[in-house]
């Protein structure tokens, strides 16, 4: 009888208990304001669905790439074992530069000791060159526990095919010519980092230049050679300047949010024969502002150049405030305007395509000015366009961008300039 009992309780418990073979429905409600910030934030989706589209065997190549490791096989190829040391190729193009590339290299611990060495060589199809090296070593020193930094930064430049279109916000572009440039400069500096983010430096170099005949067009078969000031000179400065930055983007290669804003006073003293000194003030403004989630970056850049000469004297043409394609005014060709002064606006949107790959639209205004009571609003040049940025391990590895400024369109790569 009792066994009996025991029997009949645990069926009548098990006929109580919950069925646990089904998982339970479980509805998920989101909130109303994710779904007011899709319908605020779509707009920013329409560029990225039209380059999807017309990307899209770079998106699978990408993804393809992604999933075979490429990346970091090349950059284990490119590197040593500790990743401070890369040798690596260089492919620019565009904006009347011609295709060109050539070597590099960079190390951010020579000698074990923090010091951070770069140098890369360029040569163009037109057989134009350009050489350039840096070193610097962060924190060398500290005076009072203010941390001290210094750099050294020779260039090298030889171009027979270095463009002038006159001087002036309205030289015309049937005007362009060639001459050719001979340059070294050897810059210094020495900076103080009181606080964090903020550099206030010492500049000192010197630079050496000559110009002559170049290419045909040649500059002396359009422009007098008197109205040329400096033209077929050797010409040598002495250069001493003060600069105070602060730097507090978030990546220096694909900033999201942060900025860098920067003033450069410097004094260009001529040696030699003639009058060809000048002062020269330099402003730049970036800031970048991420619009709601990772990748979509809005940034903006100003940039103006004021340039003074003292009595007699006069700025050589080849030194003169320029407007062009790495100003950035992307829609016209390097060395489009110059004058003594120069401003610049910019304005970029930077969007996610794929994994590694973003999409860019930009668009840039400028003009130059003779004096500073000339300049206006009027009279502004403008262009536009987009491109697409090759990333990896958060660095911009490739650009390539398309402009169009009114004077036709330039396809850029490489050495296409971001703000």
């Amino acid at each position: 009888m009792q066994k009996r009992l025991i029997i009949i309780i645990c069926l009548i418990l098990a006929s109580a208990a919950p069925v646990w073979a089904d998982d339970p429905v479980v509805t998920v409600t989101p909130p109303k304001s994710r779904t007011y910030k899709k319908i605020v934030l779509f707009p920013l989706e329409l560029p990225k669905y039209v380059l999807q589209a017309v990307t899209l065997p770079l998106g699978i190549a990408s993804r393809y790439a992604e999933r075979k490791h490429v990346q970091q096989r090349v950059a284990d190829f490119l590197s040593n074992d500790e990743k401070t040391f890369w040798i690596y190729p260089i492919i620019e193009g565009g904006a009347g530069s011609g295709f060109g590339g050539g070597p590099a290299l960079k190390h951010i611990n020579l000698f074990d000791e923090g010091y951070q060495l770069s140098a890369k060589y360029t040569m163009h199809v037109n057989f134009d060159q350009q050489a350039s090296a840096s070193l610097d070593k962060p924190d060398a020193f500290r005076i009072l526990e203010t941390p001290v930094s210094w750099s050294f930064a020779p260039q090298w430049e030889r171009s027979t095919h270095q463009y002038f279109y006159g001087i002036g916000n309205d030289s015309q572009q049937g005007n362009q010519t060639q001459y050719l440039i001979n340059e070294t400069d050897i810059l210094g500096g020495i900076a103080a980092h009181p606080i964090k983010d903020l550099s206030l430096g010492l500049l000192l170099g010197y630079s050496l230049a000559t110009t002559g005949e170049g290419a045909s067009p040649s500059i002396d078969t359009i422009f007098p050679v008197a109205s040329l000031s400096g033209f077929g000179k050797w010409l040598q400065y002495g250069i001493i300047g003060l600069k105070i930055e602060h730097d507090d983007r978030n990546n220096k290669s694909l900033p999201e949010t942060g900025g860098l804003r920067s003033l450069t006073l410097a004094r260009y003293q001529h040696f030699g024969q003639g009058s060809y000194s000048y002062n020269q003030l330099k402003l730049e403004l970036k800031q970048f502002i991420r619009l709601g989630r990772p990748r979509h970056v809005l940034g903006l850049h100003t940039g103006w150049t004021f340039q003074q000469e003292s009595g007699s004297n006069q700025i050589p043409f080849y030194r003169l405030a320029t407007l062009d394609v790495y100003s950035p005014l992307r829609g016209f060709k390097r060395q489009r305007f110059v004058d003594r002064n120069m401003a610049v606006f910019n304005a970029e949107y930077r969007f996610p395509l794929w994994s590694t790959v973003d999409g860019v639209l930009f668009g840039d205004a400028g003009r130059v000015f003779h004096n500073v009571t000339d300049f206006s609003f009027k009279g502004f040049k403008y262009s536009g366009g987009g491109g697409l940025r090759m990333r990896a391990m958060n660095l911009m590895l490739f650009r390539f961008d398309v402009a169009y400024g009114g004077e036709g369109v330039n396809f850029l790569f490489g050495m296409s300039k971001s703000i």
